[in-house]
């Protein structure tokens, strides 16, 4: 469905706020309250790009088989996404990882939040909230991004972290509308193993 055409998303481009195009007569969607945010879709808001920061594991399942306190330099990365007080919160989200990232423009340190939570569908939702995943899983990150090349323990840890929300993910089943003839759906766990490699 179209923005614009009423429905899910209601009017939310009804006129130009693009503040790329439109400088300081534009605002940011959530500016417009619950209705145009990402936190309620999302989980956790967008704030802003940043070139890299150190993420230190912790304790919840997203770091299973990884030890607490493991360090994973330039992980918080491109940009990052933080829970907003101001915002809708989903019920049961939870944020399952957290750190620090200095944005890039402002040069100010902001929260980062990985969050979960699962939708009235049965869907579970998981807002990585960094945009590393994939860079360090192939050991090659964006050449704008000032973050050391991913080392083998900190490749093995993000495949670990993979591994773990995959496996999350698994778990629900999708409920769709009776309406519909279309099937329940249900997330399978990939049968390959996910390999790594410390090669460019």
């Amino acid at each position: 469905m179209e923005p614009g055409s009423g429905g899910l998303y209601g009017s939310r481009r009804a006129w130009d706020i693009d503040r790329y195009t439109d400088g300081y007569n534009s605002t940011l969607w959530r500016y417009l309250g619950d209705a145009y945010a990402s936190q309620p879709y999302l989980g956790a808001e967008y704030i802003c790009a940043l070139p890299g920061n150190t993420l230190i594991t912790g304790t919840s399942w997203v770091f299973n088989g990884i030890a607490p306190g493991t360090s994973l330099p330039g992980f918080v990365a491109g940009e990052i996404d933080r829970v907003d007080s101001n915002l809708y919160r989903r019920p049961g989200l939870t944020i399952v990882a957290s750190g620090t990232g200095i944005c890039r423009t402002s040069g100010q340190a902001r929260p980062m939040h990985t969050t979960t939570f699962t939708a009235p569908s049965g869907a579970r939702v998981l807002n990585g909230s960094t945009f590393a995943y994939g860079c360090f899983l192939v050991a090659r990150c964006p050449s704008t991004w000032t973050v050391p090349s991913p080392s083998a323990q900190s490749q093995q840890a993000v495949g670990r972290m993979v591994a773990n929300i995959t496996e999350w993910v698994s778990r629900g089943a999708i409920q769709v509308p009776s309406d519909n003839a279309i099937a329940a759906v249900r997330v399978a766990v990939p049968k390959h193993h996910l390999e790594t490699s410390n090669q460019p």
